[in-house]
């Protein structure tokens, strides 16, 4: 269809939202991490590359800080509970972050 398409009900998430997209491979590195902070009348899109470790967990606190900026919004990602939270937490976990993604 070349675009979207929705199946089941809209999700009800009002005209702003954060909306998050994670890139990673069979290697444990999350090598892009997409942000879209969308607004009522625009969208600001941040996208954080990593080829190492290093630059990974610079970018996973600077999505924490990200989030907890505009901590009244929703997140929506594709798959969350099955695909990007796990890829999160495990990340979190390897490079000994704590509690640093605790606000997701």
């Amino acid at each position: 269809m070349s675009r979207p398409v929705v199946f089941g009900d809209f999700p009800t998430l009002g005209c702003s939202f954060i909306a998050l997209d994670l890139e990673y491979g069979p290697e444990p590195l999350i090598w892009l991490i997409g942000v879209c902070l969308v607004g009522p009348s625009s969208a600001r899109y941040l996208a954080l590359w990593a080829d190492t470790a290093e630059e990974e967990e610079r970018n996973l606190r600077r999505l924490t800080e990200i989030i907890a900026e505009n901590a009244v919004l929703p997140v929506v990602t594709w798959n969350g509970n099955g695909a990007d939270m796990p890829q999160l937490r495990n990340a979190a976990k390897r490079l000994k972050l704590g509690q640093a993604l605790d606000v997701m």
